[in-house]
Formats: C-alpha cells, structure tokens, sequence
C-alpha cells in the first residue's frame, strides 16, 4: 500500500492527510477499533514523516567530489548511484522499509 502524501495533521486524537482522511483508523476512534494512546512525542514524528521520507529521498545521491569529479553518492554508504547502495547502508534500509520492498 503505497504511503499517503502530507502534510499530515492533528485533529484531536486523529491523524489525517491533506485530504482529510485518517491515516491512524484506531488512533481516530472508529467503531470497533481498540483504543490506542499516541504520545505527543510520537504524533509530531507521525506528522512530520512526509517531510522526512522527502529529505532522505533528495540526499540519498546527494553526490560529492570524488577524485576530482562530481558524482551522485550515498553520503551513508558513499556508492555510487546507478550501481546501488551498499548492503549494510542504513539509508537504504529506511527507505526500504518506508517503500514497503522485501527484505527491509
């Protein structure tokens, strides 16, 4: 299921997306869902997710001089794009895991 765009919002205790719909269905208190608490701490980070996704998105090639020559990089794992990122990169794993691919 692909991601919802931002901006999120707050009403109350639910959380929608720009168009009004609710992203949290048990956070907005639906019939039949249990009721679940959302720290104030966790609402603004399920708020600002949009922002963030799009932030690692653009530096994710951010690119650098690398022997004289300016070329789209990882800034986390420093491969090169197209061949792809490194096994371990942390990046990778994020992105992965917020695209909803195999393997996150």
């Amino acid at each position: 299921m692909p991601l919802r765009s931002g901006p999120w919002t707050l009403h109350e205790t639910c959380i929608s997306d720009a168009k009004g719909y609710p992203l949290l269905e048990a956070v907005c208190g639906r019939a039949g869902s249990p009721e679940i608490s959302v720290d104030p701490d966790e609402a603004r980070a399920i708020l600002a997710a949009p922002e963030m996704y799009a932030l690692l998105k653009e530096i994710e090639w951010a690119g650098n001089k690398v022997d004289s020559n300016l070329v789209d990089h990882c800034p986390c794992c420093g491969c090169v794009r197209p061949d792809g990122h490194a096994t371990f990169c942390r990046l990778a794993a994020v992105l992965k895991a917020v695209e909803g691919e195999e393997n996150a």
